[in-house]
């Protein structure tokens, strides 16, 4: 499973270029959801949606972190610093609101 997780996330095969794109796409669309919904009252839709964007950047940060050789460097990184920002944010929001 390790192997299988390492090809998607370093491979240099078109499925794990395409797994990429991929992540880059979430990433794009999640950010344009948080954006537009910003200034409108969170709902239970919206707090779902919320959850599970959080809990999908959840996975791919553990998947990241799996497959680390160097955990601490990674932990350092400032894109992994504002996933956990993220991830904690979107887990908290319906209890700080």
């Amino acid at each position: 499973m390790k192997k299988a997780v390492k090809f998607l996330y370093i491979g240099k095969d078109p499925i794990s270029v395409w797994f990429r794109y991929g992540l880059i796409l979430f990433d794009v669309i999640t950010i344009i959801f948080f954006v537009a919904t910003a200034h409108f009252p969170h709902g239970p839709w919206v707090t779902g949606i919320s959850w599970v964007v959080g809990f999908l950047i959840l996975l791919d940060f553990s998947a990241r972190m799996w497959i680390a050789k160097d955990r601490w460097k990674l932990l350092r990184k400032i894109y992994t610093l504002a996933d956990i920002v993220v991830i904690v944010s979107l887990i908290l929001d319906p209890f700080l609101t």
